[in-house]
């Protein structure tokens, strides 16, 4: 499964959206989607479903505040 779907797909059964649909470029902070409590459960998310650790140094908007940006983040730590 693309890892985009994937995220969306986390997002949509963990989060209470409502009708809102998340685009790739959506900000999750901007737009309340998630806390700080929400964005550990995402890392947590990360790590069990793609393989690796999240360094706590990683985790900052230009990683995790939108799907495209978590999905490239997701790329470059998998080469």
């Amino acid at each position: 499964m693309e890892i985009e779907t994937q995220i969306k797909s986390y997002l949509v059964d963990s989060f209470p959206l409502g009708d809102e649909e998340i685009q790739p470029d959506t900000s999750f902070l901007e737009t309340e989607i998630l806390d700080s409590t929400g964005i550990l459960h995402l890392v947590m998310f990360i790590e069990t479903t793609f393989g690796f650790t999240v360094d706590g140094s990683e985790i900052v908007p230009g990683n995790f505040d939108s799907i495209g940006q978590l999905a490239a983040y997701v790329r470059r730590k998998r080469r």
